[in-house]
């Protein structure tokens, strides 16, 4: 499955993007888990009745040519870290990435990223310590469009459809300090050896985080209006109004009106969903760590520090140029 930075063998840190889509069946869930990744990609099977779509990013503890060295023994100690770089550092960020405007309005569709503490997000169902985020859409709750005729005099007209998505759930990890994971240093000052890591979360960071989530809510949202919807709207804008001699020739008719086969209409939208997973696959939600060797007054850990800038690519790219 995924590189797991629980497997401390790493010789410096570096975030890579993951993807895995899982499917079996014709039923399924659709899942994005973001802020730190592996770049690779596999297919896993799990059960009969889920078809499952994952993108994660991991703060991956990689194997590396060299290890993380310490600075020579008359080197002066290392500062702590600044204002900007420790989780308290709350200052709001600019919103880069804000949700897209449905034209449905209603329940038919709702994916709002909701900050936890480390703790509370590793305790949710689905997550584990090589996520910094989780967006998952489940394929069992969509409500699909259909294109049912019933009887019309002597001839057949389609009934009204209706279309949903309803709650997606996407999560992330909030500001805050934490250890994790652990990585060797050369003895310097310190004492070689492997030593665990303290991860820090700025605000900043926290904000980018979460936009990377947003940036899944959004591409699920489009993949919804470019599909589902304007299947649902040439349904019900003729329901009860034209006639049709056949079910074959209503089945017609909408795939010349919406350029899809009624048949294709579940799939079309989990093919454009999976989209997503495009942004992970090209690293575009892995962040860069500032990080450095163990700190000398104590020599207890190495720090991990993300911050704004240790994203480079979240908020480049619309949900129009990925869901095609």
């Amino acid at each position: 499955m995924f590189e797991n930075s629980s497997t401390h063998t790493a010789r410096n840190i570096r975030n890579i993007a993951s993807s895995i889509y899982q499917s079996k069946g014709t039923r399924g869930t659709i899942q994005t888990k973001c802020a730190a990744c592996s770049q690779e990609e596999k297919v896993q099977r799990k059960g009969e009745e889920e078809e499952l779509i994952q993108a994660k990013l991991i703060p991956q503890i990689q194997k590396q040519e060299n290890e993380v060295a310490q600075p020579p023994a008359d080197a002066q100690p290392e500062t702590q870290p600044t204002a900007t770089e420790t989780p308290e550092a709350q200052a709001d960020a600019p919103n880069t990435v804000a949700p897209i405007e449905i034209t449905g309005g209603g329940p038919e569709f709702s994916c709002e990223p909701t900050p936890m503490r480390r703790a509370d997000f590793l305790a949710e169902p689905d997550t584990d310590d090589s996520q910094l985020g989780l967006t998952r859409l489940s394929v069992n709750q969509v409500v699909f469009p259909e294109a049912n005729t019933v009887p019309m005099g002597n001839q057949l007209t389609l009934e009204p459809t209706f279309t949903s998505v309803g709650e997606i759930r996407s999560i992330f990890t909030t500001a805050g300090s934490y250890i994790e994971g652990e990585m060797p240093a050369t003895e310097g000052r310190c004492p070689g050896g492997m030593y665990p890591i303290r991860w820090s979360i700025s605000g900043p960071a926290a904000q980018k985080i979460r936009e990377g989530e947003q940036e899944h809510c959004n591409d699920f949202q489009y993949a919804f209006e470019s599909t589902l919807k304007r299947y649902e709207a040439a349904v019900n804008e003729i329901a009860g109004v034209r006639t049709f001699a056949s079910q074959a020739a209503a089945n017609d008719y909408l795939e010349q009106r919406t350029g899809v086969a009624p048949v294709d209409w579940r799939s079309t939208f989990v093919r454009l969903a999976e989209q997503t997973l495009v942004r992970d696959q090209r690293n575009w939600h892995t962040p860069d760590p500032a990080y450095s060797d163990p700190y000398y007054s104590d020599c207890e850990n190495i720090r991990a520090i993300l911050r704004g800038d240790s994203f480079d690519h979240i908020g480049d790219t619309p949900s129009s140029d990925i869901i095609q």
